[in-house]
């Protein structure tokens, strides 16, 4: 199988459009992340001081750009289909291993808004589904810190099982956080070709 064919993606759910970021879509990135500061800055790395700036959002997108076209990680974006220019919600496919691994992180956030809808749940099985049989990734792995139950209940609707703790693993709000390591697999991995 040929890696996809590198355009931007978009994937189609019954409630939403999860798809790659355009430049078009910088200033829309900036409000959310303007408006959802206060609710996901306590579970995330300290932000860049100049996040809130538009021009660090197109820069943004070229690097994800670039990123998705080496084959590196996969940026997608959640939009309502009731509301195509309202950004509400980020998945991101992240470090790639490739060789005998093939593997990447899973990270994911929602505008508070939406939480509590299953929008988040409905956008990961389209990701997954993407991940597992066009990009031909074997494995998905995703970490949470032990305080976050929504997270814990959705990785384990998907099918993600816990493998244990990584003791002080990433930096979040400027303190090291312990997270819970889990994954899922592709039971129908066939190979890359």
């Amino acid at each position: 199988m040929v890696i996809h064919a590198r355009r931007p993606v978009r994937l189609e759910t019954e409630r939403l459009v999860v798809r790659s970021a355009e430049l078009e879509d910088a200033g829309e990135l900036r409000r959310f992340y303007e408006e959802s500061a206060e609710f996901l800055d306590p579970w995330r790395p300290t932000r860049a001081p100049d996040s809130l700036q538009f021009d660090y959002w197109l820069r943004q997108i070229e690097a994800w750009r670039r990123e998705w076209q080496s084959d590196l990680g996969l940026r997608l974006w959640l939009y309502e289909r009731a509301r195509p220019t309202r950004l509400q919600g980020h998945i991101g496919l992240t470090v790639f291993v490739r060789g005998p691994a093939q593997f990447c992180y899973l990270g994911y956030h929602l505008a508070p808004e939406s939480e509590g809808k299953g929008l988040m749940f409905e956008a990961l099985e389209a990701t997954l589904r993407f991940a597992f049989d066009e990009i031909s990734l074997h494995r998905v792995m995703a970490n949470y810190m032990p305080r976050n139950a929504r997270s814990a209940r959705l990785l384990e609707r998907l099918g993600f099982r816990i493998e244990g703790v990584a003791r002080e693993y990433l930096e979040i709000a400027g303190r090291w956080e312990d997270h819970i390591m889990t994954s899922l697999t592709n039971p129908n991995w066939r190979g890359r070709s």
